[in-house]
C-alpha cells in the first residue's frame, strides 16, 4: 500500500507539525499530536480520529498489520531525517499523529472532580489526569497550571487525555465556582492546622483540590474551600502532588462504591 511521500524537511505539513511542539502555535491552531502506537490505539478506543498521520518507512515494515488502519487515515510516509524533524522522542517509534483539540463529552453519572492549582510540571499534570480516568474522576480542572497539550503531558496521560473532560481556568474563584456546579462541596488537600484526616471526610461526590508541587494551595484556594483534609503519613512531611492527587481520588472512588 502507497502513502504519499514527504522528504523535505521544510514541506509545509512538516514544519507545521514541527511547530505544535510551540504552545502558542498549539493554542493558535487547535491541534495537539501525539507520538506512539499505545495512545493512537487509545485514541481510536475513544473515537477519537487524527487530522493527519506521519509514519517512518521503519514504522510501516515493523507493523504490516497497521496498513489497514491507516489506510483510512490521512497518512503520510516521512524519511527518518524528517521524522527527526517533527518527534519530541527520544527513541520514537516512528508514528505522529496531529488531532484537534476537540472537547470531551462528559459522563453524567455523579462522581467526584478534581481540581488542580499551580501544578507546574508537565508529567505531574499528565499522571494525574490518568489517574482521574482510573478512579473513577467526572472532569479535570485546572488553574495556573501546566498546558495539558504540552508533548510532555500528554505522553504521561497514556491516551487519557481522550477519556476526561479537562476545563482551565485563570483564577481560582472562577474555577471553583464552575467546581460547585457539578461537585457536591470543595475539599482541599492542606497542611493547615484544622485540617482532618481523610478518613473523616466523606469525598464521593466531592471536587478534590490539589496545590503546587512546592508550595500546595493557595490561600485563597483554602478559603473557598468548604472542608480541608490531610492525608496521614509517617516519617515525611508531605507527598508528592500526584502521588496525593492519587490516594485522593482512589478514596473518593472508594466511598462512592461503598454507599
Amino acid at each position: 500500500m502507497n502513502f504519499q511521500k514527504i522528504t523535505s524537511r521544510k514541506n509545509k505539513l512538516i514544519l507545521l507539525a514541527a511547530s505544535l511542539k510551540d504552545k502558542k502555535i498549539r493554542d493558535a491552531e487547535g491541534l495537539f499530536f501525539t507520538e506512539g502506537k499505545k495512545i493512537f490505539s487509545e485514541a481510536r478506543e475513544a473515537k477519537r480520529m487524527p487530522e493527519k498521520v506521519f509514519v517512518t518507512d521503519l514504522f510501516l515494515s515493523q507493523n504490516p498489520d497497521w496498513l489497514e488502519i491507516l489506510s483510512n487515515l490521512e497518512t503520510y510516509e516521512v524519511t527518518e531525517d524528517v521524522y527527526l524533524k517533527i518527534t519530541d522522542e527520544k527513541s520514537p517509534e516512528g508514528i505522529f499523529a496531529i488531532f484537534k483539540k476537540e472537547e470531551v463529552k462528559g459522563d453524567s453519572t455523579p462522581s467526584a472532580t478534581i481540581l488542580l492549582e499551580g501544578i507546574q510540571d508537565p508529567g505531574n499534570l499528565g499522571t494525574l489526569l490518568r489517574s482521574a480516568v482510573a478512579f473513577g474522576v467526572r472532569a479535570l480542572v485546572t488553574v495556573n497550571s501546566a498546558d495539558v497539550y504540552n508533548p510532555k503531558t500528554v505522553r504521561s496521560t497514556m491516551g487519557a487525555i481522550f477519556k476526561i473532560p479537562v476545563y482551565n481556568f485563570e483564577n481560582i474563584d472562577s474555577a471553583i465556582t464552575f467546581a460547585r456546579e457539578i461537585s457536591q462541596n470543595i475539599v482541599a488537600s492542606t497542611l493547615s492546622e484544622d485540617s482532618v484526616p481523610l478518613n473523616e471526610v466523606d469525598t464521593s461526590f466531592s471536587c478534590i483540590m490539589i496545590g503546587s508541587e512546592g508550595r500546595g494551595l493557595t490561600k485563597r484556594a483554602i478559603e473557598l474551600s468548604d472542608k480541608k483534609v490531610i492525608i496521614p503519613i509517617q516519617n515525611i512531611e508531605s507527598l508528592n502532588a500526584s502521588v496525593a492527587g492519587a490516594i485522593m481520588m482512589y478514596d473518593s472512588m472508594t466511598k462512592r462504591n461503598n454507599l
